[in-house]
């Protein structure tokens, strides 16, 4: 690594208990082509207890570490290794990467041709053979999805040179400096996820463009240091911070319908989740006007339950051993037996919890964490909507761009990823309450991440 008074780029890597997926991403900076202008790292140690400041300073004395005393989250960490940084570009990587060769130089020379001040790369999975990251999608709530996840990448090998696209994967982008702090960086509530996602809507909103270069490889050891939150947590992230990026970015024209059908697709998966993992809890959300015997039913598991046999039962075991089969190609045997086991064991889990006595038509107390997560989320949300308006205003102050522009070029997707989501996008409310303006596509987790020879416009669920 050639030593410069003034970097042109500085990577920063935060890292969190993980020195030796650490160790390896260094390593492949080590064998890498270094541009014109030279570099720093940066690792941010997001109080770690493991050994990673002993093997930095023991195995790469010229990495700049700054310590934080707690795990501030992905987004913080990454601010305070920019409040660090001297080079005039930040290059953000995870530390569970491995990079290319010629990954910097591939996205030098797409910022230095192209009038884009921010570029992101294509991630692959570790061993190279499948599609991790080559395109984000907005969805209408605000959430996002990865296009084309899990494909073959020897499919996408005819992706050359630099496009534009709407969003940068935070583990392997590179932002000039000076705006990302002019934006305001990524947003440190979010602890976690999207937060690369708002950042990039506020980035095109200002009058500024993100290109997306194949070149630029990494490899990725997928959530190997986001699966120690545990799914739950994670899942509680995931809603959260969906819902904000919504609020904080649609303008104002769109603000009234958007939010309220996110608002009422949070409600409605909440709800079919709790019908899912603990069937007995839907007693709590019965008529109480209504008979005993019916409210006796709905939370049994009667005629009213949506997963009662008369409401569809088999068809969800057929829906089952559908997706259990499409995983065999996709997966092989190990990861669907794994899957299958789960499915079965949760199974078991939820008839033994229907046999629990219950006293006056109520549920046992104890909720399964995946209900728990959603039900945190709604609470995080109903209790912030103060702070969040301040910061919708402060987002919405620096808009160049209209969001009709924007999402006219980049229609963002509805689709299918919870139960019950098949009603309700095709209920004419909701339908209504759509945005003619917006060109909206419709599909399912299976369109999305298809195959590129299959790619397709949706006119419908």
């Amino acid at each position: 690594m050639a030593a410069v008074s003034r970097p042109r780029y500085s990577i920063i890597i935060p890292s969190y208990n993980g020195a030796g997926m650490l160790r390896s991403c260094l390593q492949s900076l080590e064998a890498m082509l270094d541009p014109s202008g030279g570099q720093e790292w940066i690792v941010v140690d997001n109080g770690s207890s493991d050994e990673t400041q002993a093997m930095l300073h023991r195995r790469f004395p010229r990495v700049k570490v700054v310590s934080l005393p707690c795990n501030k989250g992905f987004a913080a960490a990454v601010t305070a290794g920019v409040c660090r940084a001297e080079g005039d570009y930040v290059v953000f990587l995870n530390n569970d990467m491995r990079v290319d060769p010629e990954w910097l130089a591939a996205l030098d020379e797409a910022l230095g041709q192209s009038a884009a001040p921010c570029a992101t790369g294509k991630i692959l999975d570790r061993t190279g053979r499948r599609i991790d990251f080559v395109e984000g999608l907005l969805l209408f709530d605000g959430h996002a999805l990865q296009r084309y996840q899990g494909a073959e990448a020897q499919k996408f090998s005819s992706w050359k040179g630099w496009r534009p696209t709407f969003i940068a994967c935070g583990g392997n982008m590179a932002v000039r400096r000076d705006l990302y702090l002019s934006l305001g960086g990524f947003d440190e509530d979010f602890f976690a996820y999207t937060e690369d996602v708002d950042f990039s809507w506020r980035l095109w909103a200002a009058g500024h463009e993100i290109v997306f270069v194949p070149e630029a490889v990494t490899y990725h050891e997928h959530q190997a240091t986001s699966s120690r939150y545990g799914p739950y947590r994670r899942g509680f992230l995931y809603e959260r911070n969906a819902f904000w990026c919504l609020y904080k970015n649609i303008e104002a024209g769109f603000f009234h319908r958007m939010v309220h059908l996110a608002w009422m697709t949070l409600l409605h998966r909440t709800r079919w989740i709790a019908a899912l993992h603990e069937p007995r809890c839907t007693a709590w959300l019965a008529d109480p006007f209504g008979s005993a015997e019916n409210s006796w039913k709905n939370a049994a598991g009667g005629t009213n339950h949506p997963f009662s046999e008369k409401s569809g039962g088999p068809k969800r075991w057929m829906r089952w051993l559908d997706e259990a089969l499409k995983s065999l190609r996709h997966h092989g045997f190990g990861k669907t037996w794994s899957r299958t086991v789960a499915v079965l064991q949760e199974q078991r889990r939820q008839r033994l919890r229907e046999k629990v006595a219950v006293n006056d038509g109520m549920p046992p107390m104890g909720l399964h964490p995946y209900i728990q997560s959603q039900l945190q989320a709604l609470w995080a949300l109903s209790d912030g909507f103060q702070h969040l308006e301040r910061k919708r205003h402060k987002v919405q102050a620096q808009r160049k761009v209209p969001d009709t522009v924007l999402l006219e070029r980049f229609p963002p997707w509805v689709v299918t990823t919870y139960p019950g989501d098949e009603k309700l996008f095709a209920a004419s409310w909701f339908r209504d309450q759509l945005p003619k303006e917006i060109p909206f596509r419709y599909g399912t987790l299976e369109d999305v991440h298809g195959d590129t020879a299959v790619e397709r416009h949706h006119s419908h669920v």
